[in-house]
């Protein structure tokens, strides 16, 4: 929190681990950095995919990415950049476990899905990221 009581971009930056990736999940295989300043890293539980995305460039950028064994079909977007605060940004539509999503430049994104997540427990197997 700053002073005047409001969040700063730094805290907002770690809620989209803390408030997103819950007690339980675990680390999914992932590109860490799919391209030039954008890093990813994915997340699991009994019934949720998360994947927390930075982008670091000064533009906004496109990613595709391909989740294996998951019928998600929508994930919803949250977004932190200069103007926006863990701002609800819209769902991203999937489909048989591959979807395109627009990062504003300089920000933080994270997408959240809920259905059948692969091997459902608390190990990674069955879930690979592909950029």
């Amino acid at each position: 929190m700053n002073e005047n009581g409001t969040m700063s971009k730094r805290g907002a930056s770690m809620a989209h681990f803390s408030k997103f990736v819950r007690p339980g999940f675990v680390r999914g295989d992932a590109t860490k950095s799919p391209t030039t300043d954008m890093f990813l890293s994915a997340y699991k539980g009994p019934e949720d995919v998360v994947l927390v995305i930075v982008n670091r460039a000064n533009a906004s950028k496109t990613l595709s990415v391909s989740i294996s064994g998951t019928d998600i079909s929508s994930y919803e977007k949250f977004t932190t950049t200069a103007s926006k605060t863990v701002a609800k940004d819209g769902t991203v539509t999937a489909s048989n476990g591959s979807l395109s999503v627009t990062l504003d430049a300089q920000s933080v994104t994270t997408l959240k899905g809920s259905g059948t997540v692969p091997g459902g427990d608390r190990s990674s197997a069955g879930m690979a990221i592909l950029i």
